[in-house]
């Protein structure tokens, strides 16, 4: 049995609203995208060639090097390649979804996947409002992880270079570190338009799957607590 139907099996004979299934469940999710993705990575020698058409369009003071225009590509060239017997990715555009992958059994719980490519320290997570959307679309429960590859650019041949993964469960911190940024799309400010942003490395220490609450609180919480908190949290 691989890890993927051993995780299957763990989800079918457990109650994941029981909090030690509940963090059992988290533990094994993380260490089976954690390595599905460093295998897509190894596959690849550890990078990504950037060229369109022979061009290579990421050497030095290129555009693109600065721009967030890779942080979705690598969300397409991670999804592309997920064996699609055990992971699906949202129906319509990840940009108004709140994650870009999900473990397709999900008839307990929802296991969600936030893909981030980070060069330097990005805290940015989801958008509030699609974050409480998804959250309050049923009563699973529900595991969030915010998985980052995190690279470099070799500004000479115009590659990519893995560097490394990092991730966290956004249910460890976010009933005690509630904090956005002011990104909006309206001419009035919406609160609830900012992204969630994860603690600083230093505050993420002292959160971890242990810190992740029984599944029930989660959800009352983010149905009824999270926006009338953000909302306090821009002092308005």
């Amino acid at each position: 049995m691989n890890n993927y139907e051993s995780l299957k099996k763990l989800i079918s004979n457990s109650n994941p609203n029981d909090l030690t299934n509940y963090r059992i469940i988290a533990t094994k999710f993380q260490k089976l995208v954690n390595k599905t993705i460093k295998d897509i990575w190894r596959k690849h020698n550890n990078q990504i060639s950037m060229n369109l058409n022979d061009v290579p369009i990421c050497l030095e003071n290129s555009a693109v090097n600065s721009s967030t225009a890779f942080g979705y590509l690598y969300e397409e060239f991670i999804a592309q390649q997920l064996n699609p017997k055990y992971f699906v990715t949202p129906k319509g555009s990840t940009t108004n979804s709140a994650y870009d992958f999900k473990f397709i059994d999900d008839t307990k719980i929802e296991l969600l996947v936030n893909l981030k490519a980070e060069k330097k320290y990005n805290p940015g997570i989801c958008a509030a409002n699609i974050l409480i959307s998804h959250y309050r679309r049923n009563l699973k429960p529900k595991l969030y992880l915010i998985f980052k590859s995190k690279y470099s650019i070799d500004t000479n041949n115009s590659n990519i270079l893995f560097q490394g993964t990092e991730s966290f469960y956004l249910e460890s911190f976010i009933m005690s570190h509630i904090k956005s940024d002011s990104r909006n799309w309206s001419k009035e400010f919406k609160p609830l338009s900012g992204r969630i942003q994860s603690p600083t490395k230093t505050k993420m220490k002292k959160f971890s799957i242990e810190t992740i609450p029984e599944p029930e609180k989660i959800l009352n919480y983010m149905n009824y607590n999270f926006a009338e908190d953000i909302t306090k949290s821009k002092n308005l």
